[in-house]
């Protein structure tokens, strides 16, 4: 008996034995191999600029967390982020979160989401952590080069 031969993903043990699936391979009913999907790798550095406008006391640190999400269809998704500490001087603070992403190409760029977060001490009667937490959805058709990184500047006031 000769091996199991594939057609254009229809699987029959002979092309003599059942012409069923050679019929199906011929009317184009059986699936066809997917082709790999090229990747996209790189990565975006953001800049983002923060004026100080609540008293937050100097030894309580300032995050930043940027998150870029790509909804790629039929309920595929990629989602990579990055969070640093602020560097502060008197009433501004900076910082510079670098993401990189590895994903399928497609022709549109990722949904990006910077958030700023400081967060005081937990109150040892109470156990809550008072604290402040802003979203800023960075709107951008900053695409990087293959492999490389493009820059992103964002101000903001917090």
């Amino acid at each position: 008996m000769r091996a199991p031969i594939n057609i254009v993903g229809c699987s029959m043990k002979s092309i003599f034995s059942s012409g069923a699936p050679l019929i199906a391979a011929l009317l184009g009913l059986c699936a066809a191999t997917p082709a790999q999907a090229a990747k996209h790798t790189g990565s975006y550095l953001f800049n983002v600029a923060i004026t100080l406008k609540t008293a937050i006391p100097a030894s309580q640190k300032i995050w930043c967390h940027v998150s870029l999400y790509r909804f790629q269809g039929s309920g595929t998704s990629f989602t990579t982020d990055a969070t640093v500490v602020a560097t502060r001087n008197g009433a501004k603070a900076t910082c510079t979160p670098r993401v990189y992403f590895s994903w399928p190409n497609t022709d549109y760029n990722p949904t990006q989401s910077i958030t700023i977060s400081s967060y005081g001490p937990k109150d040892s009667a109470t156990g809550l952590q008072a604290g402040k937490h802003q979203l800023i959805a960075v709107a951008n058709n900053v695409t990087p080069p293959e492999g490389g990184s493009a820059t992103i500047a964002v101000s903001t006031e917090f």
